[in-house]
C-alpha cells in the first residue's frame, strides 16, 4: 500500500513539472508570437498614417505630419521592450505582462491614427483574442486594465482621438471596458478548459512515463537476464563437442559456424565459410543427398543426416547433422548440429562383426550337420560306384578278352567266364542304381554349394558404399545359413517376388537381418510349445516406394508389456545366456540408420507375429 502512495506522489509531481513545462514552452511560444505581431503592427501603423495623413501645411511649407511620426517613434518604443524581455526573459510573467500592456497601447495608436473610427476599435478585441494564447487570465486582466485607463485618459483630455467626438457621454470609456471585461471573462473560461486540458494530458503523460519507466527497468532486467542466459548458452554451445552452423541454401554456403569447428574437425572457422566449402570436404557420394535432405526440411520440418567429412588432414569423419529450418530468414536457410561420429560407427561396426560372430557361432553346429548330412551319402554313393565300377571292370575284362580270342575254344572260354560275371556281379542292380547314386551325389553337391554359397554370402567383408541388391538372394542366402534353427521347429515358405526386385544397400547387413527376424521366428514358434511345427513365410514385394520384406511367423506372439521396449539394446525375453538382446536393435539401426528405411511389426499375442522391413527405392 506504501508502495502505491509513493507511486501516486511520484505520478503527480510528474504531472505537474510536466503542466509547468508545457505552460512555460506556451508561454514563450506566445512571447515569440507577439515579437513577430509587434513589429508587423509597426510596420502597419507607419503605412496607414502615410496613406491617411502623410504631410501637412504651414501655409505653402509642407512637413511630415506628426501622425507619421507618432507611428514611427510611438511605434519603435513599443517594439523594444518586448523584444528585448523576449530575448532575456522569454516565458517569464513580466514579459507576457509587458506584452499585455503594448498590445493595447497599440490598439490605442490605431484607434488614434484613424482618429476613433469604431472599426479600429475592434483591435482591442482581436488583441484579448491573442492574448489568450498565454493561458494566463492574469495578462487579460492587465490588458483590460491598461485599455480601461487609457480610454479614460485620453477621452478626457482628447475624446475626439478615441470616440472620434468632442463632446461624449463621461461614461463613454465605462461602456467600451465593460465589452472588454466580457471578452476577458469569456476568454478566461477558455483558459480555465484549456489549463484543465493540459493538466490532463499531463497527468496521462507522467502515468505513460511512469509506465514507460517500469517498463524500461524491467526490459533492463529481461535483458541483463538474456544478456546473461545467452553467455550461459554460448559458453555451453561452446563446451560442447558439437558444431552448430547456419547454412544458405541457394549458395550453399554457411553463414555462421561454432567456434570449436576448428578444434573438433581440425578446419579453421574462417575455412568454413568459403563459398566452395562445401563441395571441397563433403564427400562427392553424399553431398548431393545431404543438400536435397536440408531443402526438404523446408517443407517436412526437422529431419537428420549423416555424411562424410574430409577434415584438414585429409582424414575422413563420419558427421551426423540434426537440422531444421531458420523461419526468421528471408532466404531459405537451415540451422543444425555437426556431431563427429566416427568412434560411434566404429563401435557400432564392432558390435555388428560380434553380432555376425556371434550369429555364425550360434550357427555353426547347424551348418556343420547341414554339410555333413550330403557328405555321408556322396560318400556312401562313391564307395558304392568304386565297388560296382570294379564288377563291370571284371565284366569289361571279360568282354575283351572274347574280342581277342583266336580260336573257338578260347571264345568259348570266354563266353562261359562273361556269363558266370553277369550272375555274380548282378549287372542289371548295376545299371539300374548307379545313375541314382550319381545323381544323388551332384544332388548333395549341390547342396553342399548352395550353403558354402550362402555363408560367403553371409560372412564377407562389408562393402564399402551402397549398391544394388538382389532382395531375394540376401532372403535365400539368409534362410540357407540358418536352416539349422528352423528344419526342427517350422516350415519356412518363400513367397518371393518374381521380378527380383532390388534396393540400394548394403547386402550382408541386410542379410543379417533377415537372419536375425526368420531365428527370431523359430525361437518364437518354439517358445509357444504345441508340439506341432509352424510355418513361417518370408515374403518380398515391389512397392511404389521401394522394396518390402515381411517375416511372419505363427508362434507366441509378442506380449503387450513389452513391445514399447522390443527395439531397445540389450532387451530380451529370453532366459539369462539364451540371448543377448542385440539382434532387433541391431537390425533397427541397420535399417532405419544405414538404409534410411523402416522396421515395424504387428503382433497378436498367441497369433504370432509379423516384422516388415520397408526400403527405399533411393
Amino acid at each position: 500500500m506504501t508502495g502505491h502512495v509513493a507511486l501516486d506522489r511520484a505520478e503527480e509531481a510528474t504531472s505537474q513539472n510536466l503542466f509547468a513545462a508545457a505552460l512555460h514552452e506556451v508561454h514563450r511560444r506566445c512571447d515569440r508570437m507577439f515579437c513577430v505581431l509587434t513589429v508587423v503592427q509597426w510596420a502597419f501603423a507607419v503605412v496607414l498614417a502615410l496613406a491617411l495623413s502623410p504631410r501637412t501645411w504651414d501655409g505653402r511649407e509642407p512637413s511630415i505630419h506628426v501622425h507619421v511620426w507618432l507611428a514611427t517613434v510611438f511605434g519603435a518604443a513599443l517594439v523594444a521592450p518586448v523584444l528585448v524581455l523576449t530575448r532575456s526573459h522569454g516565458g517569464a510573467p513580466v514579459t507576457r505582462h509587458v506584452a499585455a500592456a503594448v498590445q493595447m497601447l497599440w490598439s490605442a495608436l490605431l484607434v488614434h491614427l484613424t482618429n476613433g473610427r469604431i472599426e479600429t476599435h475592434f483591435h482591442v478585441f482581436g488583441s484579448l483574442a491573442f492574448l489568450a494564447f498565454y493561458r494566463d487570465w492574469r495578462v487579460l486582466l492587465t490588458a483590460t486594465c491598461v485599455m480601461s485607463f487609457e480610454h479614460l485618459v485620453r477621452g478626457s483630455w482628447w475624446p475626439e482621438s478615441v470616440y472620434g467626438i468632442s463632446n461624449p457621454e463621461w461614461w463613454r470609456f465605462l461602456e467600451h471596458a465593460a465589452w472588454a471585461v466580457f471578452e476577458a471573462i469569456v476568454l478566461s473560461n477558455g483558459i480555465q478548459q484549456s489549463l484543465g486540458e493540459m493538466r490532463a494530458a499531463a497527468r496521462r503523460q507522467a502515468s505513460l512515463e511512469s509506465l514507460r519507466a517500469a517498463l524500461e527497468e524491467r526490459v533492463a532486467q529481461r535483458t541483463g537476464q538474456l544478456d546473461t542466459s545467452r553467455e550461459q548458452f554460448r559458453a555451453l554451445v561452446e563446451s560442447l563437442r558439437a558444431v552448430p552452423f547456419e547454412m544458405d541454401l541457394e549458395s550453399t554456403t554457411l553463414r555462421w559456424v561454432g567456434p570449436q569447428a576448428g578444434r573438433l574437425l581440425e578446419t579453421s572457422p574462417a575455412h568454413w565459410l568459403r563459398p566452395r566449402f562445401w563441395d571441397e570436404h563433403v564427400h562427392e557420394v553424399d553431398r548431393e543427398r545431404t543438400i536435397q535432405s536440408f531443402r526438404a526440411c523446408t517443407t517436412k520440418g526437422p529431419g537428420e543426416a549423416e555424411f562424410r567429412f574430409r577434415r584438414g588432414d585429409g582424414s575422413w569423419a563420419t558427421l551426423r547433422c540434426l537440422f531444421a529450418p531458420a523461419k526468421d530468414r528471408p532466404r531459405p536457410t537451415v540451422r543444425g548440429l555437426l556431431l563427429d561420429v566416427t568412434a560411434q560407427h566404429r563401435l557400432e561396426e564392432d558390435l555388428r562383426q560380434a553380432q555376425k560372430l556371434e550369429s555364425v557361432g550360434r550357427l555353426a553346429a547347424g551348418v556343420a550337420h547341414e554339410i555333413n548330412t550330403p557328405t555321408q551319402f556322396i560318400g556312401d554313393n562313391v564307395r558304392f560306384l568304386r565297388e560296382a565300377f570294379a564288377d563291370i571292370d571284371r565284366l569289361i575284362g571279360a568282354a575283351i578278352r572274347l574280342a581277342a580270342a583266336p580260336d573257338d575254344t578260347e571264345r568259348h572260354e570266354a563266353v562261359a567266364t562273361i556269363a558266370g560275371l553277369r550272375d555274380d556281379v548282378d549287372l542289371a542292380y548295376l545299371r539300374a542304381e548307379c545313375p541314382l547314386a550319381l545323381d544323388q551325389s551332384l544332388d548333395g553337391i549341390e547342396r553342399v554349394a548352395r550353403i558354402v554359397h550362402a555363408m560367403r554370402d553371409f560372412a564377407q567383408a562389408d562393402q564399402a558404399e551402397k549398391a544394388a541388391v538382389d532382395v531375394n538372394r540376401v532372403i535365400r542366402s539368409a534362410i540357407t545359413v540358418c536352416r539349422a534353427e528352423w528344419k526342427h521347429v517350422a516350415e519356412v515358405l518363400q513367397c518371393l517376388d518374381a521380378t527380383n526386385p532390388t534396393a540400394p544397400g548394403f547386402a550382408q547387413d541386410l542379410g543379417q537381418v533377415v537372419l536375425n527376424l526368420v531365428v527370431n521366428a523359430a525361437q518364437a514358434i518354439a517358445a509357444k510349445g504345441a508340439g506341432a511345427r509352424g510355418t513361417i513365410q518370408v515374403r518380398s514385394r515391389r512397392v511404389a516406394e521401394g522394396v518390402e520384406i515381411e517375416v511372419e511367423d505363427d508362434g507366441a506372439g509378442i506380449p503387450e508389456s513389452v513391445r514399447p521396449r522390443i527395439f531397445e539394446q540389450f532387451f530380451t525375453t529370453k532366459p539369462v545366456g539364451s540371448g543377448t538382446g542385440q539382434g532387433l536393435a541391431l537390425s533397427h539401426r541397420i535399417v532405419t540408420q544405414k538404409h534410411g528405411g523402416e522396421l515395424s511389426f504387428r503382433s497378436e499375442p498367441g497369433a504370432g507375429a509379423t516384422f516388415t522391413i520397408r526400403l527405399p527405392a533411393n
